[in-house]
């Protein structure tokens, strides 16, 4: 069990220490499947469900973007 503590607190140091650089990556991967579902969604001549995949994505980057320190 002490080794499982050990380990946590350091995965959780590493984390808060590439917080930044890991938002970054998330920010660019969801950006990135958003405009492949918004892709699908305009070749299927369809503005509501591209309005919707629009609003996913823009509210699942701000919440990276305003996310509280990582601990």
């Amino acid at each position: 069990m002490k080794k499982e503590i050990h380990f946590i607190d350091r995965q959780a140091a590493n984390f808060e220490e590439n917080r930044f650089g890991a938002m970054a990556l998330m920010i660019t991967f969801q950006s990135c499947y958003g405009s492949i579902a918004a892709m699908y969604a305009l070749k299927q001549d369809s503005i509501a469900i591209l309005f919707i995949c629009a609003c996913v994505t823009m509210a699942s980057n701000a919440t990276f973007i305003s996310q509280s320190p990582g601990k």
